[in-house]
C-alpha cells in the first residue's frame, strides 16, 4: 500500500484544503481508499466544509480526522499555528 502526507499551514481553511488535496492527489499518484485528516483549531468554524471538500475530493474513500493542539504531517510539527495535514492511502 502507498501512503502520502501532506502539510498546509495556510490560515485560510479552503485555500489549505486545496492545498493539501492537491500535493495528495499529485504524489499517492492513484485515488486512495483512506484519507486520515487532522485540523487545528484554527480551522474549526470550517470543519463541515471541509470535510466535504475533501471527500468530494476523492470519492470513495473512507475519511477520518480529528483535531488537536499540534499537527505532523510530512516530517514537521505545527503547535500553535494554523495547521492542516492529510494523510492518503
Amino acid at each position: 500500500m502507498r501512503w502520502t502526507t501532506a502539510l498546509s499551514r495556510d490560515p485560510d481553511t479552503a485555500s489549505a484544503v486545496s492545498e493539501v488535496v492537491s500535493t495528495a492527489r499529485v504524489t499517492l499518484g492513484r485515488p486512495p481508499d483512506l484519507l486520515v485528516l487532522f485540523a487545528s483549531a484554527h480551522h474549526s468554524p470550517r470543519y463541515e466544509p471541509m470535510v466535504r471538500s475533501i471527500a468530494s475530493s476523492f470519492p470513495g474513500a473512507t475519511l477520518v480526522g480529528g483535531s488537536g493542539g499540534g499537527v505532523i504531517a510530512s516530517g514537521r510539527e505545527v503547535e500553535g499555528p494554523p495547521a492542516l495535514a492529510l494523510t492518503a492511502a
